[in-house]
């Protein structure tokens, strides 16, 4: 009896040694949060095509690429927040030996390498991203000039490895549809012009074919529509705009006025073959309009009628 005790305590004390190994294996290879103190405000991207510089200026607005186009918020405050807060799930490897870098797409040919500063060009952190694991949204990069290969969870090749292009903001202007107070049309067609007024407020013809009887609904919606233009692409700045007119609209919206002028842009056989440039009062940039989009600044007051 005391023999078979002995065993049987004897094989607790083993399991429970067994269970402390792995309790302590498993604390090493556990979740490890790394968090900068300090925000960046210059983020610069290189690849072994070319490098994109990010920044964030003293009011807070987002410019990206040399020529310090206005930047997609979302996407910086994706990359801001990305180099600030890093979850290391697992090290990898502990060398940086030619092969376990290609391995891991941490090579130069293959690889991302983020340099994050301050204002005063103090670098703050530098990462270098690789592949994804064959998991998806878990990715291998290097912190530093540090040898160590890391698991850390996200798809930063992703959020770290866009163009200047894609990085751009692609909204031309946005406005609150309740400020747009007059709303007017110039083509080679002619002229028209609406106008809100009175108590509640009305939309109603101020130049134009006035024997019109304007659709309530539609006008409204037509006005509302027009409080915000994203651009479906920006176009080359040497783009050429057509020597025939466009049609230019003119919004003025809380006592500030915002023209928008579309070109179409076809063979004038199939409309899908069309394209819609634009320009406007609001940005230096020449860009490009889905139809739909395009279909709004060419109106024709004759499509406000009820």
């Amino acid at each position: 009896m005391n023999n078979r005790k002995t065993i049987l305590l004897s094989a607790i004390a083993l399991l429970l040694c067994i269970y402390i190994v792995q309790l302590i294996r498993a604390g090493s290879t556990s979740v490890k949060n790394i968090t900068l103190k300090d925000t960046p405000t210059v983020y610069s991207m290189k690849t072994a095509t070319g490098e994109v510089l990010l920044t964030c200026t003293k009011d807070g607005k987002w410019i990206v690429g040399a020529q310090n186009y206005p930047a997609n918020d979302n996407l910086a405050t994706s990359i801001r927040d990305d180099i600030k807060n890093i979850k290391i799930l697992d090290t990898v490897s502990h060398s940086d030996s030619a092969a376990t870098l290609e391995r891991y797409g941490l090579d130069t040919a293959q690889a991302v390498t983020v340099t994050a500063s301050d204002a005063d060009g103090k670098v703050l952190r530098t990462i270098i991203i690789g592949k994804e694991s064959s998991t998806g949204s878990q990715t291998y990069i290097k912190i530093g000039s540090g040898k160590d290969i890391y698991l850390v969870s996200g798809s930063l090749k992703n959020t770290f490895g866009k163009s200047v292009g894609e990085l751009r903001s692609d909204e031309v202007y946005s406005v609150k549809d309740s400020d747009i107070s007059h709303v007017a049309v110039s083509s080679a067609e002619g002229k028209w012009e609406l106008e809100k007024s009175g108590t509640p407020e009305v939309w109603s013809i101020a130049s134009g074919n006035k024997s019109i009887t304007l659709d309530t609904e539609k006008t409204a919606s037509f006005v509302s529509s027009l409080a915000t233009l994203n651009a479906q692409s920006w176009a080359d700045e040497n783009t050429v705009l057509p020597e025939n007119g466009g049609v230019t609209m003119t919004l003025t919206a809380a006592g500030k006025e915002i023209s928008v002028t579309v070109y179409k842009i076809g063979n004038g056989k199939d409309d899908k073959d069309d394209k819609y440039l634009g320009t406007s009062t609001s940005t230096p940039y020449k860009f490009y309009l889905a139809k739909y989009a395009a279909d709004r600044y060419m109106k024709k007051l004759d499509d406000l009628k009820k």
